[in-house]
């Protein structure tokens, strides 16, 4: 547990505090499937009918495929940065793309034994020159298992002196 994650009832009292802007909970950065709450605060929210995204590297979510379907609302946008082997080598460690692929046929399997539309899946590639010439192995994947879309982002700093660059241009604004 991190010392600076917060528990469900903290996350439960900012979610009360913007409902009246019918906000998008755009639930990223680190891994929020690592969250020990994350489950029950995406149930919360579902119940008080404000919708979330949970960004993941998908590598955890064979074990909540199931609760979130349950849940409903989320839209689940899963990063899948090319076909194993490019997956693997950008991640930086063996097995990865087998856990993604995993974890989201168990969450389309979960949906459809529900007959559920949501949560929609997305397969979210970030561009950088490990993967540039396999995006059209990222849609035929995509169409393969089933997901709902397919996204691709220009990564801002995806290297060292990119985000230099990047704080740099900050502190001078």
């Amino acid at each position: 547990v991190f010392r600076d994650e917060m528990t469900l009832t903290e996350l439960k009292h900012v979610a009360n505090q913007v409902a009246g802007f019918r906000p998008l909970f755009y639930l990223w950065g680190g891994e929020p499937l690592l969250h020990r709450d994350l489950v029950p605060f995406v149930a919360y929210l579902q119940s008080r009918k404000m919708p979330c995204a949970i960004n993941t590297n998908g590598t955890q979510l064979a074990d909540c495929a199931t609760d979130l379907v349950r849940y409903g609302g989320a839209n689940v946008p899963v990063s899948l940065d090319g076909p194993r082997e490019v997956h693997d080598r950008v991640r930086g460690l063996a097995g990865t793309y087998d856990k993604v692929m995993d974890g989201v046929g168990q969450l389309l399997s979960a949906r459809q034994q529900a007959r559920a539309a949501k949560p929609y899946v997305t397969f979210v590639t970030t561009i950088n020159k490990e993967n540039a010439n396999s995006f059209k192995e990222v849609y035929n994947i995509a169409r393969e298992v089933g997901v709902d879309f397919v996204g691709l982002q220009f990564g801002t700093f995806t290297t060292e002196q990119g985000g230099q660059r990047y704080e740099d241009r900050m502190r001078s604004a």
